[in-house]
């Protein structure tokens, strides 16, 4: 039972270890159907946009999801990244 505790610790705690956290959002986007040659230029981008690119809310990082959540705005047909969103305005967009 010790080392079974021990090895649920370790799991928590490397889950949330920065590199999972890109790991598993890339993960995702792919999975989306995203297609980007500089994945890891994309990643940084994202994630140090703070600012809706068309109503200049403040984005909500963290959470449940709401009008203000970050989303990464793609074509759904080609997948090209085309913008970081609020989640309102995302919808708004289409695919």
């Amino acid at each position: 039972m010790k080392d079974l505790d021990a090895r649920r610790e370790y799991n928590k705690a490397r889950d949330k270890s920065a590199a999972r956290i890109k790991s598993r959002m890339i993960r995702r986007w792919i999975k989306m159907g995203l297609i980007e040659e500089d994945i890891n230029g994309l990643y940084e981008h994202v994630i140090t946009t703070f600012v809706c690119d068309i109503c200049d809310c403040i984005l909500k990082v963290e959470g449940p999801n709401c009008s203000a959540t970050r989303c990464m705005d793609h074509n759904h047909l080609t997948g090209e990244f085309r913008n970081v969103l609020c989640n309102k305005c995302n919808f708004n967009e289409g695919p």
